[in-house]
């Protein structure tokens, strides 16, 4: 009931007069009800009325539930209309009597009042007009006499009403609200006490819960009627509260039965409590439980829809549902599985339903979403048990029904429509079961609890699954899988694994291969060991299955997680080039991998990188350590190398792996073709030169045999103006080259060509004079050959240290004297790092020897000269200048050459012989004291012990024999005369014709002639600065000169200017000047001295022709002390691109 009536009684039509006045002021509004005495006034902002008049339909109805039931919502007020324009005596024998009988009757009814209303005629206003304010007139009209007899002190009972005046309607209204409010708190009152002494009788026999239940009803029904739905509602709570109590208690004999079989039952429709007549059966001690608490429920859920709780709707609901769902699986309910479910569903879809509408901001939002994700989630899972009822969704923990007749029977029993339609096809059950899911997804992600959206696609995928929709299933699970495998976690590997089996149900290896590899990669996150072999052995089956199917590229994946290399060793052998290789892995099963190849890289002091490749093939991996040895037949590469990547190639999938283990040195192939360079002996021309050995050992060459030399820039040295020759003694010196038979220059390829086959033993030697663009250029030279023996191709590659730029820089001047007399002058300076001692300087072939003014060593920069006569009848044209000369360096290293090689044998080193040689002969040249050398005759340098780190030799059994074998070479250079047992000699001649066509260019173009030099010596620190000094001697006709450096950014870093003024007639010294540039190396190793450029400072487009003689052509920069690195040896490998070719 959602209305309170006023009953009206009418003898002579004066209502129909007032009616529609008194409805349009109806409802009553902002009233104010005191409750009891212990409570607090409460404000009712709207009160719904109805009339209904005596004799008429509704009054019937009215009568019939007053006489059934004296707490019967009957009428509130009762009007009794009077409208009579009657004398005394009428009144007193007519309008009086009937007016007490009314009043006696009415006065009866507890939580009734009543209120008479006069409604005066046309004739009876007219009179009460004239007589307004006349003594005599207070009795002469019916309204007065109805208030002397029926007008109590404390309640106004009789009002008059004029339908034409506002103040009459007022003072009507208010007498109809007071009373109105004076009658609900008497029937509130009523029911209360009646509830207090029902309540107090709880504990007596034939008490009854729902006669206890109906009458609190009533007050619940003034509560809601009077809009207080919160005080309603607590009492709704009292009344469950003392169910659960009684139900505890088992004193249930009020209720006929659990209940709940009935049709509809399971179609849950919370807001319709009309459903069934509830109230009668309660009355009739013939409702059921389950009847009695979805009555109860509905009715709270009423009164917090209209209070617009829908937040706290949803937690009751949290509680009521699995409650009741709970009961219902108790023994002897008589339910089965299937109707639970069913109403289950219908139950949550309905809560979902009645808060769809709600909108909220902030948290309260957020917790209305998480409670319809709730609901629909739990509705997702009654439809799991429903499907695997019947049939529609198997699995394999809810048995399966017999036959087609329990399927049928289990349809019939469930009344929601839409359940029926999707129990009865697939296709329409899947469509029911995504949109739920779909739906608390949804939710879950409005509320921030992603983890459970994903849970919810993820059953999305699973009925996928089992549907064998693999296409749909992999769609569905590829989103809810992390993309990056450093996110992956506990709850993402069945999902992966998952995904894999789709992709292997959809015969995809190429698909299914990288989520293997993530799920093994993970193996801590997967506790089940049978698994972890399963899908170890699903790695082999599908990459055998790619390389059997797929003709696309090879499938390419890291797998670093699964495989390690722990270790590297050279193989020791003389025929091939290997390393054996310690590869750890991770898997639980053994796996066969069809080829291994692994990338080595050596890096030179460019910074470029020389790759190295050696494979096997056929090899098996087996959980734990494995050895396995990668050879290269092809190439014959001796250094130090890292293991760059390994890549095991199983089928179709190439899985690679990047390595963290210390660097192996592989040694040569001794009987492999040898191809190496050194500095020449003699040079004729006075243009750089080197030797090119090529030994031929125990292989035949075929014909066509391919050489390429490049310096430790990556840049080749052959080129156009390469000049190739035989090699020639000390003795043929000053003649003519011999050319070379059956090698020609390939400027295009940059490559020495063999016409002719090498026979095997065979050892050849060539001199090639290199371009001018080198002249002061020395390092390490890498010696690329490409060859075939057989018709197989093979390569072979050596690097090392080679000084191939000329020591001396030799000048020559004529002059004649009276008489005819023609003299040469000759002057040889030292250009070289290290000192050297000219032995024989002449002029041949038809002049002797220059008288020379220098019997000792030169220093750098130092110089000798000698004066000869030229005899009349011999050509100037036909000499040429020789000198022959050594170094102290030279003989260090032809002494070194003679231990090594004795001493290698001896401590198993053999394989290491030229690293050996090259590494030593670095540490000579960078520590080596030349002076102390010279003075003592023996070997004056830092201890070789300094060479023994894991940095040169990662292999500390290796390392103990190179301890061993560089302590017993310390001890061959203390007591060895390197001096005296020094027989390396080298020659330089240069035709006479160019050095006096030089002397004449260098007199026509002015030249400028500079001293260099750097202040910290033969080495320096790398990032230490060091100042680098100009000696500029005056040139004739040049007054202002400004002298440039012109350097390589990644070798040298420049502090200051770049460019200095020389203003000639400022100086003091007319003859020469003084400049000094800061520089900072930032390259360890040999790095080449800036070039000085001068410039007439009046046109700066005019380039003086300068001549430099370094100091030091090529300071070694070391490591610095203070910088975090380790002691390595300069250039022994370099790299450019067409040695890259060799080994594409």
């Amino acid at each position: 009931m959602d209305h309170l009536t006023f009953a009206v009684h009418d003898e002579n039509g004066a209502w129909a007069r007032i009616a529609d006045g008194f409805q349009a002021r109806l409802p009553l509004r902002n009233l104010i009800w005191r409750g009891g005495p212990t409570q607090a006034p409460r404000f009712v902002e709207r009160l719904e009325i109805r009339t209904t008049v005596d004799g008429s339909e509704t009054d019937a109805q009215t009568q019939e539930d007053t006489h059934t039931d004296p707490h019967a919502s009957g009428p509130l007020l009762h009007l009794y209309i009077v409208d009579s324009d009657t004398d005394a005596d009428t009144y007193k024998g007519v309008v009086r009597p009937r007016a007490k009988a009314w009043v006696a009757r009415v006065s009866q009814r507890r939580g009734a009042s009543w209120l008479m209303i006069y409604v005066p005629g046309v004739a009876e206003m007219q009179r009460m007009s004239t007589a307004q304010g006349s003594f005599l007139s207070k009795r002469t009209t019916t309204f007065d006499r109805l208030r002397s007899d029926f007008q109590t002190r404390k309640e106004t009972r009789v009002v008059l009403l004029r339908n034409d005046q506002v103040e009459s309607w007022n003072a009507a209204i208010l007498a109809v609200r007071d009373l109105t409010v004076a009658a609900l708190e008497d029937r509130a009152a009523a029911l209360g006490d009646e509830i207090r002494r029902m309540d107090a009788n709880r504990l007596l026999p034939g008490w009854n819960y729902c006669g206890f239940f109906v009458l609190k009803e009533r007050l619940i029904a003034l509560h809601r009627l009077m809009g207080l739905r919160a005080e309603a509602l607590a009492q709704y709570d009292e009344l469950e509260a003392l169910f659960f109590q009684l139900l505890d208690a088992q004193r249930l004999a009020w209720f006929a039965a659990f209940g709940g079989g009935q049709r509809g039952d399971d179609f849950t429709d919370l807001l319709h409590t009309r459903k069934k007549p509830y109230r009668a059966l309660m009355v009739a001690n013939d409702i059921t439980i389950f009847d009695f608490r979805m009555y109860l429920f509905g009715c709270q859920c009423q009164l917090l829809v209209a209070d617009e709780l829908y937040v706290e709707l949803a937690a009751r609901a949290q509680r009521f549902v699995p409650a009741l769902s709970q009961a219902m699986r108790e023994p002897g309910t008589g339910l089965s599985a299937a109707f639970v479910a069913a109403w289950t569903y219908s139950t949550c879809q309905n809560v979902v339903e009645i808060c769809e509408g709600a909108q909220w901001a902030g948290s309260q939002q957020l917790q209305l979403s998480a409670s319809k994700a709730g609901f629909l989630a739990a509705a997702r899972h009654q439809l799991d048990t429903l499907g695997a009822l019947s049939g529609r969704l198997p699995t394999q923990e809810t048995p399966q029904p017999d036959s087609a007749a329990a399927t049928q029977a289990l349809l019939s029993s469930i009344s929601n429509p839409v359940l029926s339609e999707a129990l009865a096809a697939d296709e329409r059950f899947d469509q029911i079961y995504v949109r739920a899911c779909d739906q608390a997804a949804q939710y879950y992600a409005e509320c921030g609890r992603r983890r459970f959206a994903r849970q919810q696609r993820a059953d999305v995928a699973r009925l996928l699954e089992a549907r064998g929709r693999w296409d749909d299933a992999v769609r569905a699970l590829e989103p809810l899988v992390p993309a990056a495998s450093d996110s992956l976690g506990a709850a993402d590997v069945p999902l992966l694994a998952r995904l894999a089996m789709c992709e292997l149900r959809r015969s995809r290896p190429r698909a299914c291969l990288p989520l293997l590899l993530r799920l093994l990669a993970h193996a801590s996150l997967v506790a089940d060991g049978a698994r972890l072999r399963e899908y170890a052995e699903l790695l082999q089956t599908q990459a055998d299955a790619l390389s059997a199917t797929d003709d696309q590229e090879p499938l390419h994946m890291d797998a670093a997680a699964l495989f390690a290399v722990a270790g590297a060793v050279a193989h020791d052998c003389k025929d091939v080039l290997g390393a054996s290789l310690s590869i750890d892995s991770k898997l639980e099963a053994p796996v066969r991998a069809a080829r291994i190849d692994a990338v080595l890289v050596a890096r030179s002091d460019a910074g470029r990188q020389l790759e190295l490749r050696l494979a096997a093939t056929n090899a098996d991996l087996a959980p734990g350590r494995t050895s396995v040895l990668l050879t290269n037949t092809s190439t014959s590469c001796p250094g130090l190398f890292s293991v760059r990547s390994v890549t095991i190639t199983m089928g179709g999938a190439c899985l690679g792996t990047a390595c963290d283990i210390a660097p192996v040195r592989l040694g040569s192939v001794s009987s492999g073709l040898q191809v190496f360079a050194t500095g020449a002996a003699s040079v004729s021309d006075g243009r750089p030169a080197l030797r090119l050995c090529v030994e031929s050992r125990s292989c035949a060459v075929d014909p066509g045999m391919a050489v390429r030399l490049f310096d430790s820039r990556g840049r080749s040295l052959l080129g156009s103006r390469t000049a190739v020759s035989e090699a020639r003694s000390k003795e043929a010196a000053v003649l003519d080259p011999v050319a070379a038979q059956g090698v020609a220059v390939d400027p295009a390829q940059g490559a020495m060509l063999f016409a002719d086959a090498v026979a095997p033993g065979a050892s050849l030697a060539f001199d090639v004079t290199l371009p001018d663009a080198h002249a002061l250029l020395s390092g390490a030279i890498t010696v690329c050959a490409a060859f075939s023996v057989a018709g197989h191709q093979r390569f072979a590659v050596t690097s090392g240290f080679a000084d191939f730029s000329p020591s001396l820089r030799v000048a020559a001047r004529t002059s004649v004297l009276r008489g005819g007399r023609r003299l040469l002058q000759v002057r040889a300076q030292c250009v070289s790092t290290t000192s050297i001692q000219v032995r024989q300087m002449g002029v041949g072939p038809a002049v002797g020897s220059v008288d020379c003014a220098w019997r000792g060593f030169l220093c750098p920069g130092e110089c000798v000269s000698g004066t000869v006569e030229i005899p009349p009848h011999v050509d100037p044209t036909a000499l040429a200048v020789a000198v022959v000369f050594t170094s102290a360096v030279d003989a260090a290293l032809l002494a070194l050459d003679t231990h090594l090689s004795m001493l290698a044998d001896v401590h198993g080193l053999a394989m290491h012989l030229p690293f050996l040689r090259e590494l030593v002969a670095a540490h000579i040249r960078v520590s080596m004291d030349q002076r102390q050398t010279l003075a003592t005759g023996r070997l004056v340098c830092a201890s070789l012990q300094r060479l023994c780190t894991p940095a040169v030799c990662p292999d500390p059994e290796q390392r103990a024999q190179l301890r061993r074998l560089l302590s017993d070479l310390d001890t061959k250079f203390a007591s060895t005369d390197i001096c005296a047992t020094n027989t390396s000699e080298r020659t330089l001649a240069v035709p006479l014709p160019d050095l006096l066509k030089q002397q004449e260019q260098q007199q026509q173009e002015q030249c400028v002639s500079v001293t260099a030099g750097l202040s910290s010596g033969r080495f320096c620190h790398v990032y230490e600065p060091v100042q680098l000094t100009l000696r500029l001697d005056k040139p004739d006709n040049r007054r202002r000169v400004s002298a440039c450096l012109a350097l390589r950014s990644e070798d040298w870093l420049v502090s200051g200017p770049t460019r200095c003024l020389v203003d000639f007639d400022r100086l003091e010294s007319s003859s020469d000047a003084t400049l000094e540039f800061t520089l900072v190396p930032l390259t360890v190793g040999f790095l080449p001295m800036p070039e000085v450029v001068c410039l007439d400072d009046l046109d700066q487009n005019i380039k003086l022709q300068t001549t430099v003689a370094y100091m030091h052509s090529q300071p070694c920069v070391l490591p610095n002390p203070s910088v975090p690195t380790v002691y390595t040896v300069p250039v022994l490998v370099s790299e450019s691109p067409v040695v890259s070719a060799f080994f594409s």
